[in-house]
């Protein structure tokens, strides 16, 4: 296993494969652009998928939910990225970290992240204006 972090603008993940555990491209300023639910296979054994600032658009895929090794998720600062946070979401037994802010998602969490969150198992960041946070109970990084 090894880890990868890349800070120019390079082709969409062309080059990925199943032993990446780290893949953290924020900062680069791709052509607007969506996750494409194909390329969620790339990162079956991800441990950590940083994708903050990197211009998606559109909603998180609901694939997401097969990435059951993931512990970190940043997706903040899309300011394209839309939708709800797929219920999905709670399939990620291995979560401890949520970022989604700054971006145009709405909607509510899902119920499985608020457990989560009141046991004290996942730090969540996220914009309360755009998501209803109420199930947090305090335990949310705005």
């Amino acid at each position: 296993m090894y880890c990868i972090s890349i800070n120019r603008t390079l082709p969409w993940l062309d080059w990925i494969n199943n032993g990446l555990i780290q893949v953290d491209l924020s900062f680069n300023h791709f052509l607007p652009g969506v996750l494409p639910p194909r390329d969620v296979q790339y990162f079956l054994a991800i441990e950590q998928l940083i994708l903050q600032d990197v211009n998606l658009v559109g909603p998180i895929p609901t694939e997401i939910g097969t990435l059951t090794t993931l512990e970190l998720l940043y997706l903040n600062d899309n300011i394209k990225l839309v939708g709800t946070v797929p219920s999905e979401v709670g399939l990620l037994t291995k979560l401890r970290a949520l970022n989604i802010n700054n971006t145009q998602l709405q909607g509510t969490l899902p119920n499985t992240l608020c457990i989560w969150a009141s046991q004290g198992k996942i730090n969540i960041t996220v914009d309360c204006g755009m998501i209803d946070c109420g199930c947090l109970n305090g335990n949310v990084t705005r």
